[in-house]
Parts: C-alpha cells; structure tokens; sequence
C-alpha cells in the first residue's frame, strides 16, 4: 500500500446532491478502454465490489487480495483500500450509506451486520451468478427515473445480502441459523461498538457494560467465536488504526497517540513498540 500525505475520504453525497444514498458503477464500461487504479483512500459509506470477469489487486487495511471472478469484496465506512483492475474486467460496484439499509426487515438488518465484518467473501464463477444477476438488475434500474427505483434497488440489493449469508453459512464462516445464533450476534455488536468507541475506551469492562453483559460473559463469547479474549481485540483494533495512520498520513507520532485516546505519547510509543517489535518511528520508515 502507498504512502500519501493524507488519507482521502470520499463521500456518497456530493455537493448538489446530497439526497443520494446509492450510487452503482458497470465495471465493464469503466474498464473498456484502460484499467482502474484507486490509491489508497477510505469512504463514508459501504462498498461493495462484485467481480464477474478480470484480475486484479485490492488491498484491504494492509492485507493484499488478488481480485478474480467470483470474488465479492465489502468495505465497512472507515476502512481503508487500495484498487488495481486491469482493462477489459467486468462487473459491479455498489455504493450505499448505511441508511439505505434498516429499510430492511430486522432478520436481514441482523444478517447484514454479520456480512459486514466479512472483506472477502468467494464463490465459482458459476455460483455468483444469482447476484450478479441482481447487480445487473440494480444498474438497470438507477438508469430510469421508475416509480418506486429505489425500493425496486434496495429489495435487489437484499437478495445479494442473502446470497452472501448463505455463502458465509456454506463456508462455515458464520454459524448455521438455529445455531448459536445469539452469541453470532452479540459478537458482531461488540466487533461494531469496538470499531466506533476504540479511541476513547480501551476496558473490557466498557464493551461489557455497554452491552449488559458480564466482562466473563462477553470474554466467553469472543474466546468461543475468535479464540481471543476482549482485551487482545482491543489492542488489535487500537494497532490497525495506528498503522493507518502512520502510513497513510505524515502526522506525528505525538498527533497520532492524541488521535487514538493516547494521553501519554511515550506509553503509546512503548505499547506500539511491545504488540509490533519496532517503534512507531522505525515502523513508518519500513514501509517507505
């Protein structure tokens, strides 16, 4: 992944149009005559990436994918990525806020955050046709000015939502409904409450509280799911966001341990240090 002054963001509504809260791309068309090269960035809305034909790179918060048919990619707001397809690929891309989704029914609301902790989800050529077939119906659509568009784009965009669950399902990447269902999801409202409160609480206790359970209720649920404990996750979380910064951005160390809820910059400097063998410092120059 490149070294950029900044991290971009990009947003879905755009000055004059800030009602928008889809946007859909044919990657046929765009890759017709040359390929497509996305520096590093992130977004304030979902993207969701569906490859039916072509080869590339994509590289998702420092872990490098090599894109292919078949291969379906969805980024949560905040992440960060880099995108290289080459001419002549096919395919979609969605882009939705996250309000375009709860219009949902509160099962598939539920299935959606559980499809959101996933980056990568692969299927043969063959079997993602049915939501292909969606993605194709959904660009077809935001072409007309039809009554009711909207509505017809998101009811398409919930049967890819279902075929991507059901992939999970196959995998085993999720458990089977009637399962465990409810530590599935308790797991996925920690893993969202973490990814938005990790600047400024690091307990186990406050992830715990904030869902009304016990620290040993939600350690069970994490150490059954991930074979990690809550406090490891944190870290985790909490070292993601400093290699983002430290190799997207040329702010300084201090600047970044302020950024991440580090009110002592040298005890950030000695947790960095203790996770990754190397200081911040030592860190960002490696990648250079």
């Amino acid at each position: 992944m490149t070294t950029k002054q900044a991290i971009p963001v990009r947003q879905l509504n755009r000055p004059g149009n800030s009602s928008s809260e889809f946007k859909v791309l044919n990657l046929a068309l765009l890759l017709k005559q040359e390929g497509l090269t996305e520096s590093v960035h992130r977004h304030d809305f979902y993207f969701l990436l569906i490859i039916t034909e072509g080869y590339g790179t994509h590289t998702i918060d420092f872990n490098t994918y090599k894109t292919e048919p078949g291969m379906v990619f969805l980024l949560r707001p905040g992440q960060i990525h880099e995108l290289n397809l080459r001419k002549g690929g096919a395919g979609f891309v969605l882009q939705f806020a996250g309000d375009f989704v709860p219009h949902a029914s509160e099962s598939l609301r539920k299935k959606f955050k559980i499809i959101g902790q996933h980056n990568v989800i692969s299927f043969t050529k063959e079997s993602l046709a049915p939501i292909a077939q969606s993605a194709k119906k959904i660009y077809a659509e935001s072409q007309t000015d039809a009554i009711e568009k909207n509505e017809a784009i998101r009811l398409h965009l919930h049967l890819i939502f279902i075929e991507l669950y059901r992939r999970l399902v196959e995998q085993e990447s999720v458990s089977q409904p009637g399962g465990d269902d409810f530590n599935q999801q308790q797991l996925y409202t920690f893993l969202e409450l973490l990814e938005q409160n990790f600047h400024l609480k690091k307990r186990v206790s406050d992830y715990a509280d904030m869902m009304n359970l016990t620290p040993y209720q939600l350690n069970n649920i994490t150490r059954s799911a991930l074979n990690k404990p809550v406090s490891v996750l944190i870290n985790d979380q909490i070292l993601l966001e400093a290699k983002r910064l430290l190799l997207t951005t040329s702010h300084q160390v201090n600047h970044i341990a302020f950024d991440l809820g580090f009110e002592d910059s040298s005890y950030f400097i000695r947790f960095f240090k203790k996770h990754l063998g190397a200081s911040p410092t030592v860190f960002r120059q490696n990648f250079k």
